[in-house]
């Protein structure tokens, strides 16, 4: 029955040399000792020992000795071989050693690699460190600059609202020609209806047959609104245009419009 491989340097000594041992060995001379101590069943030793051929009874001995277990299985072969294979006992102690001193190597071999690849291992979190701190300090920036971005959006929000405010305030003193009729006189006006104007001065030489297209001019301004807030100063050059101011007096009782002689 198997009871598992022997170690691993064991079992490749044997495998290594198997057509060595099952040459050069008999069977017969090695299973009471083997059986003695525990490394082959009284039912394996009586099954070898009843086959005819040589060849047969080594190959099941070695079979059952590479299965033996992990124990001490190998170290008691050695010993069965002291009295009669002296020579082949030197040759597995042999190459148990040289198996042993390959072992060692392959071993120093991987513990180098290993210590290389902890190394590596070290200098990657070392540098996976710094880069997670430069993230850090990169993520703290963009939540500055956010919070900058933000402050600037507000104060420039604060300001142009200011600024619409001071539009809104700013006061437009718009200055028309007094043109000859009536029409190009509206259409002057009309054209700044889109200002917020506070103060209208009508210049120009009036003469007593443009009051008629004075006053048509003030009441186009006050039917369309536009007269709401306004004063008026008109530029009076002659008595020709106190003609034309009687003809729009009547506006001023409204408290729309206030008319300034100069």
């Amino acid at each position: 029955m198997s009871r598992g491989r022997l170690k691993p340097n064991d079992y490749k000594c044997i495998q290594d040399n198997f057509i060595f041992l099952k040459k050069e060995l008999e069977a017969r001379h090695l299973i009471d000792f083997l059986f003695q101590h525990g490394v082959i069943s009284l039912e394996e030793k009586e099954h070898i020992g009843i086959k005819e051929n040589k060849d047969a009874r080594n190959d099941l001995l070695l079979t059952l000795i590479l299965n033996a277990g992990p124990g001490d299985a190998f170290n008691y072969f050695l010993l069965s071989l002291e009295d009669r294979y002296r020579h082949v006992l030197t040759k597995l102690k042999g190459h148990s050693y040289s198996v042993q001193q390959q072992f060692h190597q392959e071993k120093n071999v991987l513990l180098e690699k290993l210590g290389h690849s902890h190394s590596l291992l070290q200098q990657f979190q070392q540098e996976k460190n710094v880069l997670l701190n430069k993230l850090d300090n990169l993520t703290s920036q963009l939540q500055i600059s956010q919070g900058e971005v933000e402050k600037l959006e507000h104060e420039k929000d604060q300001v142009c609202d200011s600024c619409k405010q001071k539009i809104e305030k700013k006061k437009a003193k718009l200055c028309v020609m007094a043109t000859r009729t009536a029409t190009e006189k509206a259409l002057a006006l009309h054209s700044y209806a889109d200002y917020q104007v506070t103060k209208l001065i009508v210049i120009g030489g009036f003469w007593e047959k443009d009051a008629g297209g004075i006053t048509q001019m003030f009441d186009y301004v006050y039917q369309h609104g536009y007269a709401g807030a306004w004063s008026w100063d008109l530029m009076s050059n002659g008595d020709s245009q106190r003609a034309a101011i009687a003809h729009i007096k009547d506006y001023t009782h409204k408290g729309q419009i206030s008319i300034v002689l100069q």
